[in-house]
């Protein structure tokens, strides 16, 4: 969910975003139950898995969809209110065509969160792999100058033994 970062903070506030909406721009709740009813299951849901101990992500991939959706809704409102409250200070176009701008702004500020988080946790993941790589090699070329190839070398990962596919960079003489 991490991710997420400004879809689920548009998540979090759509109940309130929406009901501005409906109060300034629309002023019809009639509508508004079944809205606010059809997208409650994703907040119980969240609301559940944020009381448990043991946070699993397997259990929250099920609601990414509607978080996803529920924060476009509220993007869309958002930009339905700011329009609504700026119009009468610049006028009807211009807020409009503000409103959409700061919203293709916050979108374009999330995604690039997201890239960046996605290429930290790329980078630094993949650092084992890159190490045992070059282990691999360092050992060759240590044995071969003194002569220790052939002989086991035992190499300790303290508590990377659940990386267990780096270990496959390495030869099969230092394990």
């Amino acid at each position: 969910t991490l991710n997420f970062n400004a879809g689920l903070i548009l998540f979090v506030l759509w109940p309130v975003i929406h009901l501005l909406r409906r109060s300034l721009v629309v002023r019809d709740q009639t509508v508004l139950k079944s809205e606010l009813f059809c997208l409650s299951h994703c907040y119980i849901w969240l609301g559940f898995m944020s009381l448990m101990a043991h946070k699993e992500e397997r259990f929250m991939f099920v609601v990414y969809p509607l978080i996803a959706a529920v924060a476009g809704l509220a993007l869309d409102d958002a930009v339905a209110v700011f329009g609504s409250l700026a119009s009468p200070l610049l006028g009807r176009k211009f807020s409009a065509k503000v409103a959409c701008s700061l919203a293709l702004l916050g979108a374009t500020v999330a995604v690039a969160l997201s890239l960046s988080r996605i290429w930290l946790l790329v980078s630094g993941f993949s650092a084992p792999f890159s190490i045992y790589t070059e282990l691999s090699s360092q050992l060759t070329m240590y044995g071969r100058r003194f002569g220790l190839l052939g002989l086991p070398v035992s190499v300790c990962v303290g508590k990377e033994w659940y990386r267990f596919p780096s270990s496959f960079f390495m030869d099969e003489v230092p394990k």
